[in-house]
């Protein structure tokens, strides 16, 4: 049930008041002068209130506490019950002021019924109240627990994305921060360039990844940083090939999303024997889809030892897309002997 629902809620029970009250003035305003039927609908609301707000709000939140059905059964009983006794000592209060001409004559219109047909109608009518008031009480607190459960399982698929990310981040970072170092050693100007370069994409992950959605422009631009600092590192050993359609940029997707296939992909890539591998990236955004294809080459003999760990990495990201996407993407894994492929698709 949504949660806009329940303010909608707080205003139905004094509409049922409203309704009540009103009931019981047009009834008599047929037959009576106007404060007259002002009057006996007041004192009746009165009484009213007071029996049923008690039952109502203590008794029911008593009984939903302790989940004692019979002891609710035998209570809203006693309360019904105790109410048309009242109904039945404020008529005959106001048939006894009506003869000794205190107030305007209301009842006194009436025939005096026997007292069980009084009994009886006025049970009635006060079970009747009960119930409705009982009812949307019940209602108020079946929302609020359906709230706080909302809020709970909210702040727990918050908590597990949080802890997702954690485990998806130090990988790529000890990776590059590696690459850096060796790099040092070899090439300087070349690891000045890679550190640059990754300057931006932990400037993207520390501000901008807190957000629970970024613009898709900004996800397409860190993941050009992160295949460039890739291209740079494997220089002509790989050929890696970067291809994307974005149509509107504008469009929100969740942070880090997509970057734990890229990194798959340079993580388990394998080159022949003879030869260079190969991985390829299309990312391809249109209307409310977008797909992203990963495909890296491998050898078969590498399969066994990767696929370990690579199956542990599409578990946590599958995870992610669970809670992030529910019934709003697919995902797809084809691999052979020399190949690894794999093809998301989101609604967006």
């Amino acid at each position: 049930m949504n949660n806009t629902s329940y303010p909608r809620y707080k205003w139905s029970i004094p509409i049922f008041w409203v309704i009540i009250v009103l009931t019981l003035f047009i009834q008599y305003l047929s037959v009576v002068p106007f404060w007259g039927a002002v009057f006996v609908a007041l004192l009746f609301f009165i009484v009213s209130f007071f029996v049923v707000t008690f039952g109502s709000n203590h008794l029911l939140h008593k009984y939903l506490k302790n989940k004692n059905l019979w002891t609710f059964i035998t209570v809203f009983i006693v309360a019904s019950v105790f109410l048309a006794v009242l109904y039945m000592i404020l008529e005959q209060a106001i048939r006894w002021f009506e003869y000794r001409r205190i107030f305007p004559p209301v009842m006194s219109i009436d025939p005096v019924r026997p007292l069980y047909v009084q009994f009886f109608t006025y049970l009635v009518s006060a079970s009747l109240i009960n119930l409705g008031f009982y009812a949307l009480n019940f209602f108020d607190h079946h929302i609020k627990m359906i709230s706080e459960h909302n809020k709970l399982k909210q702040a727990h698929l918050e908590g597990q994305i949080h802890l997702l990310n954690s485990q998806l981040n130090p990988h790529f970072m000890f990776n590059i921060l590696n690459h850096i170092h060796i790099l040092m050693k070899k090439d300087v100007e070349l690891a000045d360039k890679l550190l640059l370069q990754y300057s931006d994409v932990l400037r993207y992950q520390l501000y901008e990844c807190k957000r629970n959605s970024v613009l898709l422009k900004r996800e397409v631009d860190f993941l050009d940083n992160i295949i460039a600092i890739e291209k740079t590192r494997w220089g002509k050993e790989l050929n890696v090939v970067w291809e994307y359609d974005i149509e509107d940029g504008k469009k929100e997707i969740s942070p880090l999303l997509l970057i734990p296939f890229v990194e798959n992909a340079f993580k388990h890539v394998s080159r022949p024997y003879t030869g260079i591998g190969y991985v390829i990236i299309t990312l391809i955004q249109k209307t409310n889809t977008l797909s992203l294809t990963v495909e890296n080459s491998i050898l078969q003999s590498s399969r066994t030892t990767e696929n370990s760990d690579s199956g542990l990495g599409l578990e946590i990201v599958e995870k992610r897309l669970q809670i992030l996407y529910p019934e709003q993407h697919r995902l797809t894994v084809d691999k052979t002997d020399t190949y690894y492929k794999t093809i998301l698709t989101i609604s967006i």
